[in-house]
C-alpha cells in the first residue's frame, strides 16, 4: 500500500470519529493507572503469516521505508546504483544500526506516543472492528 493510500485511510478513520485526541484527564488517568514496564518485544513480533507470537500486518513496512530513504539519501550525495547496492548489502549497515539502536528505538517510542494521543477508546474501537 502506498503512503498516499495509507494517508487516505487514516483520514477516513479520523472522519468516521474512530480516533479522537485524548483529553488531559484521560492522559492523567492512563498515567496514574497500572504502570507498564518497558520490555523487549523482539521475540514476539513478526510479519503476518510467519510463525511468531504477535504477527503484524505492517511489520516489514518500516524496514522498506527506512532503507528506501537511506538509499535515496546516499544517492543524492553522489553514490551510483552499484555503490548503493554494495553499501546496502555490506556489513556496514549492521554496524550503522548497532551504533544507532537508541535513535531507531526512540523513533518507535515517539510514534507510539503520537499514536496514543488519538485516544484509547477510539484506538480500541478500531482494533476491535478490525478483528471482526
Amino acid at each position: 500500500m502506498s503512503l498516499e493510500a495509507d494517508t487516505t485511510q487514516i483520514k477516513k478513520i479520523v472522519e468516521a470519529g474512530l480516533f479522537k485526541p485524548a483529553t488531559p484527564e484521560q492522559i492523567a488517568a492512563r498515567s496514574s493507572s497500572q504502570r507498564f514496564e518497558p520490555q523487549d518485544f523482539t521475540d514476539r513480533l513478526g510479519q503476518l503469516g510467519t510463525d511468531c507470537e504477535w504477527p503484524m500486518y505492517s511489520f516489514e513496512r518500516i524496514s522498506h521505508m527506512f532503507w528506501n530513504g537511506f538509499a535515496n539519501a546516499i544517492g543524492a550525495e553522489g553514490y551510483n546504483l552499484d555503490q548503493i547496492k554494495d553499501i546496502l548489502q555490506s556489513k556496514m549497515m549492521r554496524w550503522l544500526l548497532d551504533s544507532e539502536d537508541g535513535k531507531v528505538e526512540a523513533f518507535g517510542k515517539s510514534m507510539g506516543q503520537e499514536f496514543c494521543r488519538h485516544g484509547r477508546e477510539g484506538i480500541l474501537r478500531f482494533v476491535e472492528r478490525e478483528r471482526g
